[in-house]
């Protein structure tokens, strides 16, 4: 897990913008309970509402990180101390995902870490759905 997740974070991948406004790296994430229950938002951009991921908490256990999902099936794991991947998985045969994406607030990983990488990790938790 994170070890501060309520802070900053650079989308890796992401080119286009939300809702027709411009594409902005920067990402918020927030960690907070609603009900007893652990929910991850992300806020996209200055002004967009945020998107709410819920903790699964059966697959975050045979994953062996903490997986959250919204309600539009996407899916958004812990990669390590500093990131996230986020995952919708591609309803086309020929395709694996429809949308995947790393934020991080490293550097390096910024850097280091390649589409592929991201693809292998989020296969594994696709095997597993």
């Amino acid at each position: 897990m994170p070890d501060e997740i309520d802070t900053s974070y650079v989308a890796k991948f992401e080119v286009d913008g939300v809702g027709g406004r411009p594409a902005n790296p920067e990402r918020k994430i927030r960690l907070a309970l609603k009900d007893g229950q652990p929910i991850l938002s992300v806020i996209l951009c200055e002004g967009c509402y945020p998107a709410s991921f819920v903790l699964m908490d059966e697959l975050s256990d045979r994953f062996g990180e903490l997986v959250f999902k919204n309600k539009f099936g996407v899916y958004i794991m812990v990669y390590n101390e500093q990131g996230f991947v986020i995952a919708e998985p591609s309803s086309e045969e020929n395709k694996r995902f429809s949308f995947i994406d790393f934020y991080t607030r490293s550097k390096i990983d910024y850097e280091t870490i390649t589409k592929t990488t991201i693809e292998a990790y989020a296969m594994r938790l696709m095997e597993i759905i």
